[in-house]
């Protein structure tokens, strides 16, 4: 979503696991309620035509103002979106292009480009498990697409899912034999992950004999277990009547059940899961899938604070800064939830503690444009222009295109 301003007005936007301050300049909207690739829009048509003549002509951010004009005319323009995306990834500014696929997806969640895409990102920005969710998106709307089953099977074998990467490799061998560096990726798998063909084709095809032959039912009917269990139990627990010899009862036992040893889901599973919620809208469902994460694994920190990111969404700021704090007290390293807890601060013009943060984030990534940003909006929210204008023009020089409209705007240059 973009929060559009008339001067100087500054909205949330998250992206990638940051909460970034966004501010974009508005033009006339014209909302058009059938959602649709397609503008019905003349104009908006012309700014996006012309957006593709300058793309063709290698002038991106040219390219990127005319699709922008297209989208201020029709908001709903999800092509425009779709070739502002990869506009801005040819320039480098994945947290944008991200931002507009993820409008060409709530707009139409059918254009397959969109998940492919978003999914790369993903991908190259490490956040796997949510490339992952993408992908399989993408491969619901097409599943012949090579690449994809390449790039989510190296999506899950970052996360050691070996199985499942294997899986999808062995697809892309299907569809594009000698497919890029297919078969080396196969062998890692194999030699990293333990894993064959064949034995994996073993696990799977006598599993119904194997337990046909295992001796279950007659074990259970097995008189001995019980003796086993009454010779093993202290003295203690036997309740004994005191009666004459001739009608003397049973031993009466306690007999002690054991509960099931419960199978807990790898933490990295039950994350994926409430991430995909999480990309969806869905944020209450994907609070559930961390709060079973948490349940297991109390102390994952990457639990904590994809609970953090799903309460922000919510608008549940108190909550969602004691799952933030939560995460730094696990992993004091995490610079993503330090960024996130300062813009909560700053919604609630806390200053003092989001500048804390905020320097906290980018001690930890002094690559962060997304702090030096957020940096910039809270000094300046607390009254302090030329802070401001120092923290800017360093988000500014990381790539920031929005820190120097700013500067711009305010007399400071670049």
């Amino acid at each position: 979503m973009y929060f559009l301003k008339l001067s100087l007005n500054f909205g949330k936007q998250i992206h990638g696991g940051y909460v970034k301050k966004l501010s974009i300049t508005i033009f006339v909207i014209a909302f058009v309620h059938l959602c649709t690739p397609l503008s019905q829009d003349k104009d908006a048509v012309m700014f996006y035509n012309s957006g593709v003549e300058s793309e063709k002509a290698n002038n991106i951010d040219e390219a990127i103002s005319y699709y922008s004009m297209a989208i201020g005319i029709d908001a709903k323009y999800a092509k425009a979106y779709l070739r502002r995306g990869d506009a801005y990834r040819k320039v480098k500014n994945n947290w944008k292009a991200k931002n507009d696929y993820l409008s060409v997806i709530k707009l139409d969640p059918k254009i397959e480009s969109a998940h492919h895409n978003l999914g790369h990102i993903n991908y190259e920005t490490k956040e796997y498990s949510a490339a992952i969710t993408n992908f399989t998106n993408a491969l619901a709307l097409n599943s012949t697409d090579a690449e994809v089953f390449y790039l989510r099977g190296c999506s899950y074998f970052m996360l050691n899912d070996y199985s499942n990467a294997e899986k999808d490799l062995l697809k892309v061998q299907e569809l594009i034999p000698g497919y890029a560096d297919v078969n080396e990726k196969l062998e890692k798998i194999r030699s990293e992950g333990g894993i064959t063909v064949s034995e994996e084709k073993k696990k799977e095809e006598p599993l119904a004999d194997v337990k046909k032959e295992e001796p279950i039912a007659e074990i259970k009917k097995d008189e001995s277990i019980i003796e086993v269990k009454k010779e093993e139990i202290p003295a203690e627990n036997i309740k004994t009547e005191v009666k004459n010899e001739d009608n003397q009862p049973d031993v009466k036992t306690e007999e002690k059940i054991e509960t099931p040893v419960e199978v807990k889901p790898p933490a990295e599973e039950l994350i994926r899961q409430g991430m995909a919620k999480y990309e969806s809208g869905n944020y209450s469902s994907a609070i559930e899938y961390y709060n079973k994460a948490i349940e297991y694994y109390p102390d994952n920190a990457e639990a904590h604070y994809q609970k953090g990111r799903a309460y922000t969404e919510m608008s549940d700021f108190a909550s969602a800064i004691d799952e933030y704090t939560r995460t730094v007290q696990l992993n004091p390293g995490h610079f993503k939830a330090f960024i996130n807890r300062g813009y909560i601060y700053n919604e609630r013009k806390e200053y003092e503690r989001a500048i804390s943060d905020y320097k906290k984030g980018i001690e930890l990534d002094p690559g962060s444009s997304f702090g030096y940003y957020n940096l910039g909006v809270a000094y300046f929210s607390s009254g302090n222009k030329d802070k401001a204008a120092e923290s800017f023009r360093q988000a500014a020089n990381l790539g920031d295109s929005d820190a120097g409209d700013w500067l711009k705007a305010n007399g400071y240059g670049q």
